[in-house]
């Protein structure tokens, strides 16, 4: 679940709607300068990083779209009772959001945010964080 955003990045070959990019000067000696992409698609948003030597680091996949297929056959409109069966007990919970978080060993931190109107799934969250 947790890599299913990355792994699906890097095989994005539709045409963007939009990319808003926010170029990042380095702000201390040994940092390099980056570009945040945030990219709009037919059925999802993602934001990642472009680095100087152009490896790209996905930061967010986001979609509230019925044409965006999930991974372990989770659909939209869903109940919370549907997908905790289907995913087991989150990391945390509140009324309207279940979260799903791991650590890496490559320092990354990984969440899985599925967000829920009256009882059913409406949005599903993958972020990624560098562990400091």
């Amino acid at each position: 679940m947790f890599r299913f955003a990355e792994k699906y990045f890097v095989t994005i070959r539709e045409k963007a709607i939009s990319d808003d990019k926010e170029i990042v000067e380095p702000q201390a000696p040994g940092e390099e300068r980056s570009e945040w992409h945030t990219v709009k698609y037919r059925t999802f948003q993602l934001v990642y990083i472009q680095h100087e030597n152009g490896a790209r680091s996905l930061i967010e996949l986001s979609t509230n779209s019925k044409g965006f297929k999930l991974p372990f056959g989770l659909k939209l409109g869903e109940s919370r009772e549907q997908i905790i069966r289907q995913l087991g007990q989150p990391s945390a919970a509140s009324s309207s959001m279940i979260v799903y978080s791991q650590e890496f060993g490559d320092g990354v931190s990984a969440d899985v945010e599925l967000l829920f109107e009256k009882g059913f799934l409406t949005d599903v969250d993958w972020k990624n964080f560098p562990l400091d």
